[in-house]
């Protein structure tokens, strides 16, 4: 719509993206050489014939300032007041701050990865309860992107749009908490709108830790490296595993994905079993859910002192946990999730999973031949 010349769309490798199904907000990704010439070109170049461009960048920043307060204001309603504590102040023991150092796999970025998932799956169905479309992505969304297929149609605007890519762990947290046929419908709308491309196959489950550090749902400029060459090509250049999905194959593409998914886990036995230890009803009532979503590294566990009569306590995404306390530091991810170390208990508060461990037998030092049940 705002012609630039040659050398600025060079300097300028930028992927838009909007999120339809999963988050409601505009945002690019880019690298910062990238932002930092965007910025140059549309703000600090003042020329008349640029105005309308740069006045297009100051609106979206000023759209995105003001969705990051009121989203900041919702979160600030949820938080349940000082005054009504969720620890009874009788039980003597205190956390530490939460830390990932606390557990490990053979990865360092895979607890940061699970996580955030759980976190960010379980507090966004927390607030999606009857699990219908529209208290997911309203009808005057769907509307608004009727409205932007529209007005490229009618202006010979060519409009590509794609699903995002996320990591195969936080599809997996979605199907847990019984998500499936909401996305599914969702893409399906998509679907009667306009076409997409779907770009699974080569950044989702293909090599999806070399795409996602620390979170699962905004992929590294390695993802815009493979992406933005397939947007800027011809369509009928797009290379194998780039699919572009119409209203026709829609239903095939979802079970394509979702096979995708169920090979994944497959091949991730450990994280499967961790991800279906967690219940899901538990994890959306959990107590850091009640509180509202928080800094999300707040929910790596954190544990209790003292240990209580020969328990560690923890807390860890919004359950508590009590482990015997020779049990070594750090705790393995999964081993920990899917309770098999032995002895474990668990439970929804502080006070209950210690009145559990007031209820357990006694019991000596772990050894080979302990109770793993």
């Amino acid at each position: 719509m705002y012609p630039l010349p040659p050398a600025a769309l060079e300097a300028l490798p930028i992927v838009g993206k909007t999120y339809v199904p999963l988050a409601t907000y505009f945002e690019y990704t880019a690298t910062p050489f990238a932002v930092e010439k965007a910025y140059d070109v549309f703000v600090n170049d003042r020329s008349p014939e640029r105005e309308d461009a740069r006045q297009v960048l100051l609106n979206i920043v000023q759209i995105w300032n003001d969705l990051v307060r009121s989203v900041k204001e919702m979160f600030q309603a949820q938080v349940i007041p000082a005054s009504n504590p969720i620890i009874p102040r009788a039980i003597p023991l205190v956390a530490k701050p939460p830390s990932v150092a606390l557990i490990q796999t053979d990865s360092e970025f895979k607890p940061y990865r699970f996580v955030f998932s759980a976190w960010f799956a379980t507090w966004f169905r927390h607030g999606h309860s009857d699990n219908e479309l529209n208290d997911f992505v309203s009808a005057g969304r769907l509307e608004e992107l009727r409205a932007i297929v529209a007005f490229c149609r009618d202006r010979n605007i060519r409009l590509d749009v794609f699903i995002s890519p996320q990591h195969p762990v936080f599809a997996a947290f979605l199907k847990h908490l019984h998500w499936q046929d909401t996305i599914d419908r969702i893409l399906t709308e998509v679907a009667r709108i306009t076409p997409f491309w779907d770009f699974s196959a080569l950044v989702d489950y293909s090599d999806p830790d070399r795409f996602f550090l620390t979170e699962t749902l905004h992929f590294s400029e390695k993802g815009g490296e493979i992406i933005l060459p397939i947007l800027r090509r011809s369509r009928a250049q797009a290379p194998h595993g780039a699919l572009r999905v119409t209203w026709d194959d829609v239903q095939d593409f979802i079970a394509r994905r979702e096979h995708m998914l169920a090979d994944w886990l497959e091949q991730n036995p450990a994280i499967k079993g961790a991800i279906e230890a967690l219940p899901p009803d538990r994890l959306v009532h959990s107590e850091l859910t009640r509180r509202g979503p928080p800094e999300w590294l707040q929910v790596m566990p954190a544990v209790y002192e003292p240990s209580y009569k020969g328990y560690t306590v923890v807390r860890f995404l919004g359950l508590f946990f009590a482990i015997p306390s020779e049990v070594p530091q750090p705790y393995d991810l999964y081993t920990f999730v899917q309770h098999k170390y032995p002895r474990m208990l668990d439970a929804d508060s502080l006070q209950d999973v210690l009145q559990k461990i007031d209820a357990a037998p006694p019991h000596g030092k772990l050894g080979p031949d302990a109770d793993k049940t």
